[in-house]
């Protein structure tokens, strides 16, 4: 299964925030659609970074209620680990497991696409599984 055959959690429009967003605007923003991630994107809709809620919680503990105040840009994630929609699945839980993230953007052409969670993965493994154990119970039974 492709990476880009996976269903979102959350399958409305793409959130994103821009990096001028302070950290407060980001975080109503993953409060309200109860998501982990924001990507950060520039005009053209590449990838400028990934603000997580890891993000948020390493800049409140460091710089207390201030951190509200700071630039989505000053600490967001500008390393982002990424894959394409023709990788397998497989090879993006294998990458999430790497570098111990939950998201992962997808990119075509340097444009981002969607980002899955580990949840999406995981549902769709599962899906997966269910209907090849289905197909196995199905074909035992038509040769007994």
């Amino acid at each position: 299964m492709k990476v880009g055959d996976v269903t979102t959690q959350h399958n409305e429009e793409m959130l994103a925030c821009r990096s001028d967003n302070n950290l407060e605007e980001a975080s109503s923003l993953l409060a309200e659609h109860n998501i982990g991630v924001l990507p950060v994107r520039d005009g053209a809709g590449g990838l400028l970074g990934i603000l997580s809620e890891r993000d948020i919680v390493r800049a409140v503990a460091q710089h207390g209620s201030a951190a509200l105040a700071l630039s989505v840009e000053d600490l967001m994630t500008r390393d982002v680990v990424v894959c394409s929609p023709h990788d397998t699945v497989m090879n993006a839980m294998k990458l999430m497991s790497e570098h111990n993230i939950r998201h992962l953007p997808l990119i075509e052409d340097g444009i981002l696409k969607k980002v899955i969670s580990q949840r999406d993965l995981m549902k769709a493994t599962l899906k997966q599984i269910r209907l090849t154990m289905r197909f196995v119970d199905d074909y035992a039974k038509s040769n007994v």
